[in-house]
């Protein structure tokens, strides 16, 4: 397997890389010295509320951990009917909508219009496993918006999600 690539354990997804590295026979590794939290890393959290709308559940389970490891405060639904739900309840008050972009019964084009009809400044991250020009050519959603393409790290979700709050409050 290489850079990239996800695997499977116990219901959780590992993106990244994978490979081999083993001393040869006799040798003994050399010790990893320890990384301090990269600069970056650190500066794309936030304790802002998350809408996370994304039908595959491990990819959704996958991103909510992900991104409350970098402080964020996750609400996540399996589906748009339930994220609408959600915001014309008033049960929540999300900094972002983070949405997949396919999914049944309506896509994420689609749910970003209704709910930008009731918060239009909420800004939008899609996120896909198709390319941004793809989503866009198929009507999907608008060639401007703001796109993620799956397999995606938790940290470059952050760091995206970190850049679009960050730049609806410089418009502010």
């Amino acid at each position: 397997m290489g850079k990239g690539d996800r695997r499977t354990r116990r219901g959780k997804i590992y993106a990244g890389s994978f490979g081999k590295t083993r001393p040869k026979a006799g040798h003994k590794a050399a010790p990893v010295a320890k990384r301090a939290a990269a600069p970056a890393a650190k500066a794309a959290g936030g304790n802002e509320e998350v809408l996370l709308v994304e039908d595959e559940q491990r990819v959704r389970e996958f991103a909510v951990q992900g991104l409350r490891e970098f402080g964020y405060r996750v609400v996540s639904a399996d589906g748009p009917a339930k994220a609408l739900n959600l915001l014309q309840t008033g049960a929540i008050n999300p900094a972002i909508l983070v949405t997949d972009v396919v999914m049944p019964d309506m896509n994420g084009g689609e749910l970003a219009e209704a709910v930008l009809r009731m918060r239009p400044e909420l800004p939008v991250l899609f996120v896909s496993g198709y390319t941004d020009d793809i989503a866009a050519q198929h009507g999907i959603m608008r060639e401007s918006a703001s796109f993620l393409e799956k397999p995606f790290s938790t940290a470059n979700m952050a760091r995206k999600i970190r850049d679009l709050i960050d730049a609806k409050r410089a418009r502010h």
